[in-house]
């Protein structure tokens, strides 16, 4: 498509040309790509199923809203996330531009119906899991035979309860870090 676009007699316009292309394809990291690489493959199928089949390049807003509103059916059917919406969009929209307004209300009803929770979500430590994981231990050894390991466990867990700490902040501690105070720690 990019060949179609310049003019044959400008010397300027083919020498910009020539770069262009691997301009483009250097917006984004390969990954990207690759990401990308299967939802735009199931569009394309799914628009060459169609009858008649619809043009998946470049393809209308309505085309890219029809195939929303199916993924989403497909979505709701198999317990997946809006993320598999959001990655579609995108992986057609890198393709060209396909934003139209109904594009963007059946995402947005996407987004409504399956909500953006992310599947990845840990549930909060509180002070009850804390208590089962010593009771655990402590019904497995004796505070002398007690591993170091768990020791760590059970200290870097109770630190991040008492500081709120996330996961992550937790695993950058240091022993240098942590000043023990009589009546508490710092």
């Amino acid at each position: 498509q990019l060949e179609s676009a310049i003019s044959p007699d400008d010397p300027l316009e083919k020498s910009l040309q020539s770069g262009l292309k691997t301009a483009m394809l250097g917006t984004h990291a390969e990954s990207t790509y690759t990401t990308y690489s299967s939802p735009w493959a199931r569009f394309v199928s799914w628009c060459a199923a169609r009858q008649p089949p619809r043009q998946p390049l470049p393809a209308s807003p309505h085309t890219v809203a029809l195939y929303l509103r199916w993924l989403l059916q497909y979505c709701q059917a198999n317990n997946l996330h809006y993320s598999t919406i959001k990655t579609a969009s995108a992986a057609i929209f890198n393709q060209h531009t396909t934003e139209s307004s109904i594009v963007a209300m059946v995402r947005e009803h996407a987004r409504r119906t399956l909500g953006t929770h992310a599947s990845n979500e840990k549930e909060a430590l509180t002070l009850g899991h804390l208590l089962s994981l010593v009771d655990h231990l402590m019904a497995q050894h004796t505070l002398e035979t007690v591993p170091m390991a768990s020791l760590q466990l059970i200290l870097i867990s109770t630190l991040s309860f008492a500081a709120f700490f996330r996961s992550d902040e937790a695993l950058q501690l240091q022993l240098n870090h942590i000043t023990l105070c009589d009546a508490h720690v710092e």
